[in-house]
């Protein structure tokens, strides 16, 4: 998350990595944008949160036909500097692979 946080901000992130059984190097690239700001409730309480829709599209450098897509919907609380809401998708050869979805339940602050 970059801050500071308004509505209409975007950022890109890129990483390498390396799965160090087989080998493969996988290139990722992500893009996310702030689009608006809502009020969410969880079971830790209520928060002001700001919404950040992202992608991360990872390719398989040796094989470009081999990639998959995550795309997630946070819902970020500067309060406690977290997402308090997280819902994702993962797509891989064109097929939905899992999608889940997590809420913060409780938190504490150190004094």
């Amino acid at each position: 998350i970059k801050q500071p946080l308004q509505i209409g901000k975007e950022w890109r992130s890129d990483a390498n990595a390396v799965n160090s059984k087989s080998g493969e190097v996988m290139r990722s690239t992500g893009a996310a944008k702030v689009v608006g700001q809502e009020q969410v409730t969880t079971p830790a309480g209520t928060f002001d949160t700001f919404r950040v829709d992202m992608t991360v599209r990872t390719v398989n450098t040796k094989d470009q036909t081999r990639s998959e897509t995550w795309t997630f919907v946070l819902w970020y609380a500067p309060a406690v500097n977290r997402w308090v809401r997280r819902k994702a998708e993962w797509r891989s050869e064109g097929r939905l692979r899992d999608s889940y979805s997590e809420e913060l339940t409780s938190y504490s602050r150190k004094l």
